[in-house]
């Protein structure tokens, strides 16, 4: 497995959030013995969190020196919700890194690449010659297949399949449980509803519906 978190070193490590991912992307560091440093959220955040430093706003860590802190994104990614996304792009362009992270029962090739601030939930299976771009949540139990590439922003959510060769854009949600075909595309800014099976390549900015593969236009492109 490649991951691209050459620029670690000794850095301190902060959280950003406080929801439901973000307990998701704690477990991940305790079971990685990663010692993180601060949680990020403007609201106090639950009990969870409570061994942690508390930082109230996004300007408190741009105190900080990007050569002494990373960044773990705990922000969830839903449809039409880019908070992630945002977060990612502000602090990025600010040169601060993102940490990538992948649970120790996830099982990745050697062979596949994942770019920073992707992170990899337990039992997921990610194969041979697979690109997972920068900032994509694989969830617990997707299976992406080999030669796979994930672009950047992307959720694959719970139980999703992804055959071999296929090609997602960027920003897009791959629903729990939904299937794509080998060798399909699927756009940019799409989104695959939970259960759907796609069996054929996907447009930009379109949505996929279960069961019966209705596919639509997106209204507001993402």
């Amino acid at each position: 497995m490649k991951l691209e978190n050459s620029f670690l070193s000794d850095k301190k490590v902060l959280l950003v959030g406080a929801g439901g991912h973000a307990s998701v992307c704690l477990d991940l560091c305790i079971r990685n013995n990663i010692s993180l440093f601060a949680v990020v959220s403007p609201e106090h955040p639950g009990a969870a969190f409570k061994q942690l430093q508390w930082l109230q706003s996004d300007n408190d860590v741009l105190t900080f020196d990007t050569n002494d802190i990373v960044l773990i994104n705990g922000l969830g990614s839903l449809p039409y919700d880019h908070k992630r996304q945002e977060i990612y792009q502000f602090f990025a362009t600010r040169g601060y890194d993102f940490m990538s992270i992948n649970d120790p029962s996830a099982i990745i090739s050697d062979n596949a690449t994942l770019n920073t601030g992707v992170q990899v939930l337990p039992r997921a299976i990610i194969n041979s010659g697979a690109l997972i771009k920068e900032n994509s949540i694989i969830n617990s139990g997707a299976i992406i297949e080999h030669d796979v590439t994930v672009g950047q922003n992307c959720h694959i959510a719970p139980g999703a399949n992804l055959s071999g060769g296929v090609n997602v854009g960027n920003n897009v949600h791959i629903g729990t449980g939904a299937n794509i075909i080998q060798g399909l595309t699927i756009g940019h800014n799409s989104i695959i509803a939970a259960g759907a099976t796609v069996n054929k390549s996907i447009p930009d900015n379109h949505i996929v519906y279960a069961p019966k593969m209705t596919v639509t236009p997106i209204k507001e492109k993402r």
